[in-house]
């Protein structure tokens, strides 16, 4: 049976028993807010109270609460900052009391399950990408810190371009570094490079742009590289680019003000590369020797280098040099007849590279040395 329900001045009551026209009753909201009052109603005069009411107030505040709850919880799903910094932005907007009852360490989970089980639009290709972050339900997804946004730009379907112009600009670096890799590609799109843009700061280097790339020949380089010089690298301050070989003559076209410099590990990971694209067997300790002789005479004298690789390759038995002939007529023809062929004998700073720097960097805030 339901209890019977009397209303009056604002407060609702539960009728406890009914005795000689006299009405026993509580408040409603003893149990959620703990009120203690209660009172007696006879026949149809007003309530007498025995105990007042203490719930008006903790009534209201735990609206306010579930609203800051509720605004935490949609704001963490609309952007990357760091909860605390979202958290601070949705506080400034409630009272001190509402803030002070639910402070940051008790809402902290709520917020971070809130973020991981946000499941955003579908985006099949960089077009949509774009197109989605403009989207005003979206559109903060692109900030990663108070007041600084990523601006992204695409050439069709071929490439993605994602960067901070402002920050770039602020900071007016002077070195950067182009490093490209394929062991962590995005599911978007048919993306399969992708190179990261450090800038150099003394001792610090800075990520700065990321370019996606699903499609990679000459066209798309030159284009991409000239959207990066006029939206979002300053040209003019730029001194030093390392980079990757096959960017090379595309960036010193870019930047020509730029020394461009081809360094060392993007060498070794271009002929380690092109020996798996021509099926050098690793497990072959002939095959693999002599890929890792062929990186090594790169650090000889120029007037060494070509006449080190022919002995290099006189050496080879029949079997071996037959297998590795296609490798072989690669090098041939890109690297000693070609322009990829680079010596670093007096190239020292072809040796500098972002990894180096990041654990420098590393070492220098914590104190220790890190681990690769």
């Amino acid at each position: 049976m339901m209890p019977r329900i009397i209303s009056e001045n604002g407060h609702s009551y539960i009728v406890e028993k009914v005795l000689h026209g006299r009405s026993y009753l509580h408040c409603r909201l003893r149990l959620r807010d703990r009120c203690p009052a209660r009172g007696v109603k006879i026949y149809n005069n007003p309530i007498i109270l025995t105990k007042i009411h203490h719930h008006s107030g903790v009534l209201r505040l735990n609206q306010m609460r579930s609203r800051f709850k509720a605004a935490l919880t949609a704001s963490v799903r609309q952007t990357f900052l760091p909860l605390h910094v979202v958290y601070d932005e949705v506080a400034a907007r409630f009272a001190d009391p509402v803030v002070a009852s639910s402070p940051f360490e008790t809402v902290q989970r709520l917020m971070a399950n809130s973020r991981q089980r946000f499941v955003p639009d579908v985006v099949e290709n960089y077009v949509d990408l774009i197109n989605t972050l403009n989207n005003q339900n979206y559109f903060r997804l692109r900030e990663y810190y108070t007041n600084y946004s990523i601006e992204l730009s695409d050439l069709h379907d071929d490439a993605l371009i994602m960067g901070d112009p402002r920050l770039i600009a602020e900071f007016a670096f002077e070195t950067f570094y182009f490093t490209t890799t394929t062991s962590v590609l995005p599911q978007l799109g048919n993306t399969r490079l992708i190179t990261n843009i450090v800038a150099q700061y003394h001792n610090n280097v800075f990520p700065v742009a990321t370019i996606l790339w699903s499609k990679m020949d000459a066209d798309v380089i030159a284009e991409v590289l000239n959207q990066l010089s006029a939206g979002y690298l300053v040209a003019i301050n730029i001194r030093y680019i390392f980079g990757d070989l096959y960017l090379r003559d595309c960036l010193k076209t870019a930047f020509p003000n730029a020394e461009v410099i081809s360094t060392y590990d993007s060498f070794c990971r271009m002929i380690h590369q092109q020996a798996i694209n021509h099926n050098v067997d690793f497990q072959n300790l002939d095959q693999k020797n002599f890929m890792i002789k062929t990186i090594g005479i790169t650090l000889l004298p120029e007037d060494m280098m070509i006449d080190a690789f022919d002995d290099l390759v006189n050496t080879l038995s029949v079997p071996v040099r037959a297998a590795l002939q296609g490798f072989i007529n690669y090098l041939s023809n890109s690297c000693i007849n070609g322009n990829l062929l680079v010596n670093f004998y007096n190239s020292p700073n072809a040796f500098n590279n972002a990894a180096t720097l990041a654990k420098r960097d590393l070492q220098n805030r914590v104190g220790v040395n890190p681990t690769a």
